[in-house]
């Protein structure tokens, strides 16, 4: 028999797991390190896809919830990829910005690769560089379905009750 996981529990353990750690930080408690500064995320968009608006909107709840600024930097289809690398090149310099997501899809003339390269892959909350996606390949995951649910359990406070079975 196959788990399923609820998604929507996960999100809303993550999120309020986040929130806790953003505001207990913010607040100087003495087992944090002391977060003087909200976490700021940047959304670029390429375009306006009314499906590409709809996960940035999501994207945007989600971080005022957990108490961090997200900016929303909206660039013309017909943005070149010079202009975008440029702009990354800003935002991957700026300290005050800790993640960037460029939303997909992009406009078939830029070449999306390359733009995904340019991102810091400290920054790179999609962990779509190479960097990030060869660190994920490194690390084998062997886990059983017994320890998936214990690292649920352990990191995001999911109970095995909320795995239901599917038969």
């Amino acid at each position: 028999m196959a788990k399923i996981l609820d998604g929507k529990i996960v999100r809303d353990k993550i999120r309020d797991n986040l929130k806790f750690q953003i505001s207990r930080q913010r607040r100087g408690s003495p087992t944090a390190t002391n977060l003087k500064f909200k976490p700021k995320l940047v959304i670029i968009q390429i375009g306006d896809l009314p499906e590409s608006n709809a996960y940035i909107r999501q994207k945007i709840l989600f971080g005022e919830r957990i108490g961090a600024i997200v900016v929303h930097l909206k660039l013309p289809k017909n943005t070149t990829q010079e202009t975008i690398n440029s702009q990354l090149s800003t935002l991957n310099s700026d300290t005050s910005v800790h993640g960037i997501i460029v939303q997909l899809p992009i406009p078939k003339h830029l070449d999306k690769d390359k733009i995904i390269e340019a991102i810091d892959p400290n920054k790179d909350v999609d962990g779509q560089t190479a960097t990030n996606i060869n660190t994920c390949l490194k690390i084998k995951i062997t886990a059983s379905s017994r320890q998936q649910q214990k690292v649920f359990s352990r990191y995001w406070g999911i109970t095995k009750s909320q795995f239901t079975e599917k038969t």
